[in-house]
């Protein structure tokens, strides 16, 4: 599972697929207050689905911002 410490690592941002609704979001590490250092997960850090509240999702770490449009399109 992704931490928030390999978020602020990565200078790209992070998707998030609820599996209960299927919404989308994409979070840079600064919407998640993500620091070096801090080893909680998403969901341990209190990442929740806009939509439905669900806490059960999945995560993609994009490598470049095209690849995070994509899958915001592509639902």
């Amino acid at each position: 599972m992704l931490t928030l410490h390999e978020v602020a690592a990565n200078s790209c941002s992070v998707g998030v697929e609820c599996i209960h609704c299927i919404h989308r979001a994409v979070f840079t590490a600064k919407d998640l207050r993500a620091k070096q250092g801090d080893r909680r997960t998403l969901a341990d850090a209190g990442v929740r689905c806009g939509e439905c509240g669900s806490r059960q999702f999945s995560v993609v770490q994009f490598t470049s911002p095209d690849k995070a449009h994509a899958f915001l399109r592509n639902r």
